[in-house]
Order: structure tokens, then C-alpha cells, then sequence
């Protein structure tokens, strides 16, 4: 589960979070709340798949929540090779687990732009656009 900690969701997850804490209403509190029942749900019943299934899409949610389709989209692809490195790690699928990661990690290279920022005044929020 390298994803979770791949430094494209350090750099927007935080982003996200804090326009959703600044803009949120009722409507939005409660389809959280509905997802993590979901998940404690899925956790009682010790339903793996479930689990890290329902567990990306939370991060998925927050994303759909802030309102942004490119966040969103970014967010989803993130995700989605999340579940194929697990499938392939649990089928032992070494060279499927394997390439799945370098394509995660092309993908990281690729949207990620590590040129330094153009002003010291800008903050994340403002270049993404939330």
C-alpha cells in the first residue's frame, strides 16, 4: 500500500481537507459519516476486500465532496492502482505487482511538477484552484 503515502496524496490530500473543513455543510458531514459506518461495518465482519476497498474510496469521497473534477480524477487514478498492486501482491503476481508500482510511480513523476514555486506567496490552495 505504497500509495497511501506516495507524495502526490501528501501534496493534495491536505489541500483537500482543508477547503472541505472550510466549506462543508450537513449534507456533507453526513455522507462521511455514511461512508465510515460503511467501513466500521466492513471491519466487524473482517471483510478484507471490503476494508481497503471502502478505505480508497473515503479518500475518493473527500475529493468529490471539495467539488473539483481534476482533483477528483486524480484521486480516483491514485486509488485505482492501489487495488491492482494488493490484488497482485495477494494472487502472488510478482511481475504484475511490480509493474503496476513503476506505473504508479511514472504517474507520480509525471503529474507531479517540482520546479520551484514562482512566489513564495502562494499557497497550494490558490495554484490548485480550490
Amino acid at each position: 500500500m505504497a500509495i497511501l503515502a506516495s507524495p502526490a496524496r501528501r501534496l493534495i490530500e491536505p489541500a483537500l481537507q482543508r477547503h472541505l473543513c472550510e466549506h462543508t455543510g450537513a449534507s456533507q458531514l453526513q455522507q462521511l459519516r455514511t461512508h465510515v459506518a460503511l467501513e466500521t461495518e466492513a471491519r466487524a465482519t473482517n471483510d478484507r476486500r471490503a476494508i481497503i476497498c471502502l478505505s480508497g474510496k473515503f479518500h475518493i469521497r473527500i475529493a468529490d465532496l471539495v467539488d473539483n473534477q481534476v482533483m477528483s480524477k486524480m484521486m480516483r487514478e491514485l486509488a485505482s492502482l492501489t487495488y491492482l498492486i494488493i490484488d497482485a501482491i495477494a494472487a502472488g503476481r510478482v511481475e504484475q505487482a511490480v509493474a503496476s508500482m513503476i506505473e504508479h510511480l511514472n504517474h507520480i513523476e509525471a503529474v507531479l511538477d517540482m520546479s520551484p514555486p514562482p512566489s513564495e506567496e502562494e499557497d497550494l490552495e490558490a495554484v490548485l484552484g480550490l
